[in-house]
C-alpha cells in the first residue's frame, strides 16, 4: 500500500543516513496544505500533531511544494523562511517528489549539526524522492483501475441485454450472462490457454479473443451504424442485433461496450 511503502522508505533512510529528524510530507492540491506522513521520523506525536498540516507559504517545506526545486540550508537560524519543529535542528535538506511535472510531495530531512547536508545528500534524495513519487503514482493508478474495473463490472451485470466490455484486440474483458449466452451462440473467439479465466458458467471466457459475430468480423460490429441502429446479425434462422461504443470519449481509451439482444420474432 502506499502508507506501507512511504513508512518503509522512511525507516530506511532515518535508520541509516538521517537519524535526526525525517519524513514524507503530502500535498493537497486542492488545499495547497502538506500533511506529514504518520511514519515521519524524530518528531514525537504530540509535536507532530501541531506542525502536521501544513499551510502554503509556511517553512522551507512549503517552499519547495510550491516551487518543485530542492532547498538545503547549512544553518536554519540564518533562514527567514525555517519554522522550528525541534529546537535542536541547525541545518535542512527538503526535496520535492514530482511526477509529470506536478508536486505530489516532499521528504524533508533536518539534523542537529550545522553544515550536516552536502551536494551528494542532496542527489540522493532527489533520487529516492523520483523513485518513491513514481511508485506512489503506480499504486495509485493501479487502485483507480481497480475501482473502475468493478464500477465498469457492476453495472455490466446490471444490464438484461448481452453484455461485453473488449478491448482494441477484440478480448473479452467481462461479460454479463445474457452476453456469455451470447458469445456462445454467435461468437468465433480464439482461446489462450495460458491466459485463459473462464466466468459465469464458462461459456464465453474472459480473456479469449472475439473474431466474428456470426458472420461478421469485429472490426465491422466496432462502427457505428447509419442513423444510430443497430447492426442485425442473422444465425440459423435466428435474428440479433448488436452496437459498440466506445468506452469513454477519450481518444486514448482503446476499449469497447458491446451490447447484443436477440430480436427474432
Amino acid at each position: 500500500s502506499p502508507d506501507n511503502l512511504i513508512a518503509r522508505v522512511t525507516s530506511i533512510l532515518a535508520d541509516a543516513l538521517y537519524p535526526d529528524h525525517l519524513g514524507v510530507l503530502l500535498l493537497d492540491r486542492d488545499s495547497g496544505h502538506i500533511h506529514a506522513h504518520p511514519s515521519y521520523r524524530g518528531v514525537d506525536q504530540d509535536t507532530l500533531a501541531g506542525h502536521r498540516d501544513v499551510p502554503p507559504n509556511e517553512g522551507l517545506v512549503s517552499l519547495v511544494a510550491g516551487s518543485g526545486q530542492p532547498v538545503r540550508v547549512d544553518d536554519v537560524r540564518l533562514s527567514p523562511d525555517y519554522v522550528e519543529v525541534t529546537k535542536a535542528t541547525r541545518s535542512e535538506l527538503c526535496v520535492a517528489m514530482v511526477v509529470d511535472g506536478a508536486v505530489i510531495g516532499v521528504i524533508n530531512a533536518e539534523a542537529n549539526q550545522l553544515g550536516f547536508f552536502s551536494q551528494r545528500d542532496e542527489q540522493l534524495l532527489l533520487t529516492v524522492a523520483g523513485q518513491l513519487a513514481t511508485a506512489l503514482e503506480r499504486l495509485r493508478l493501479y487502485a483507480e483501475t481497480g475501482q473502475r474495473a468493478e464500477q465498469i463490472g457492476q453495472i455490466i451485470r446490471s444490464v438484461p441485454d448481452g453484455m461485453l466490455l473488449l478491448n482494441e484486440e477484440g478480448r473479452i474483458l467481462q461479460a454479463n450472462p445474457a452476453g456469455q449466452t451470447y458469445v456462445n451462440i454467435l461468437g468465433d473467439i480464439s482461446r489462450q490457454p495460458s491466459s485463459l479465466a473462464r466466468v459465469g458458467n464458462g461459456n464465453a471466457a474472459q480473456g479469449a479473443v472475439l473474431n466474428r459475430l456470426g458472420e461478421q468480423p469485429l472490426s465491422w460490429l466496432l462502427t457505428s451504424p447509419p442513423q444510430g441502429q443497430w447492426h442485425e446479425i442473422q444465425q440459423n434462422r435466428r435474428i440479433f442485433e448488436a452496437i459498440a461504443h466506445p468506452l469513454t470519449s477519450d481518444s486514448l481509451s482503446n476499449e469497447w461496450v458491446l451490447l447484443l439482444r436477440e430480436v427474432t420474432r
